[in-house]
């Protein structure tokens, strides 16, 4: 057994999120497409008597290193008994709807499980820590509806996207923005496609909405100047908001059109945070380990 794991934490993206209603536990059905990008934060553990979390890295600020750590919930879920230090290395900025504490929980678990020779079980049971945790345990493009605790991993042979991730720099409150959706819609429209090009997905994408946006919108305004900055650009296919906000993704044409439009929005906004990247086609069996992974190559 190895002294020390690593994993690479990556970034969530919802290209659509439908609101169907609310439930009676105060939580809400969605219907959403997530994928993962090549971007992310660095997860390691490494074997300790007691369980502990250190937190580095640009985007640590705020992000506890205590027992409040969503790491640290799904580590005490996996055993109550176990030790082990997680480090975590944050590139993702917090509460900006990439799933970053999800992300950095998934990672653990499958090092954890490795590590303490564990089986994680049902991905759905770690809803209850977080409700991202499921898709991000399965790693690969998925469809998730329920409370996030009902993921269907797709095989749908889609091409990698190449993206451009911008934010303004304002944090949004998950809680806040889904207490602000007034009205409910419905699922998602049309048949999910199989293989496709990628401005065939866009155009089917655009179909799709984010019902949580609008309510974003009406905590950070600076969300719509993200997307008309993203739209603005060329080759870009579709611009909208990711999860809770206040991220926002535009997928383009090419990988070339996407690290000129990251250059363009960053000269015009040099505060913001934005970098170009593009999907991964890594992790498409649930539950598959992805162990010492490289740094992701960012255009």
């Amino acid at each position: 057994m190895p002294s020390a794991l690593s994993a690479k934490a990556r970034a969530k993206i919802n290209f659509a999120l439908h609101v169907l209603g609310r439930r009676r536990d105060g939580f809400h059905d969605l219907d959403s497409i997530v994928a993962f990008a090549e971007f992310g934060d660095t997860v390691a553990v490494e074997p300790c008597r007691d369980l502990s979390i250190e937190v580095s890295g640009p985007a640590s600020a705020g992000v506890p290193a205590d027992e409040r750590n969503v790491a640290a919930k799904a580590a005490r879920m996996l055993s109550a008994n176990l030790g082990a230090k997680i480090k975590i290395e944050k590139w993702i900025p917090a509460a900006s709807g990439l799933g970053g504490g999800s992300s950095d929980a998934a990672a653990a678990l499958r090092l954890l499980s490795k590590q303490w020779g564990v089986s994680i079980g049902p991905i759905s049971n770690f809803a209850r820590v977080g409700a991202d945790v499921p898709v991000c345990l399965a790693g690969g493009c998925s469809r998730i509806r329920g409370a996030g605790e009902t993921v269907e991993l797709l095989e749908p042979g889609w091409p990698e996207l190449p993206l451009v991730l911008a934010n303004a720099g304002k944090e949004v409150s998950t809680t806040r923005v889904f207490q602000g959706v007034k009205r409910f819609g419905g699922a998602l429209v049309g048949e999910i496609p199989g293989t496709c090009s990628v401005g065939e997905l866009a155009a089917w994408l655009e179909n799709q909405r984010n019902d949580l946006e609008s309510p974003a919108l009406s905590i950070a305004p600076e969300i719509r100047d993200v997307l008309s900055q993203l739209s603005s650009c060329r080759g870009c296919l579709l611009a909208r908001m990711s999860g809770s906000g206040g991220t926002c993704f535009g997928i383009f044409e090419s990988s070339e059109a996407a690290v000129r439009a990251k250059r363009k929005v960053h000269r015009a906004n040099s505060s913001w945070w934005c970098i170009a990247t593009k999907t991964s086609a890594i992790g498409r069996k649930i539950g598959a380990p992805e162990f010492n992974t490289p740094e992701p190559r960012l255009f």
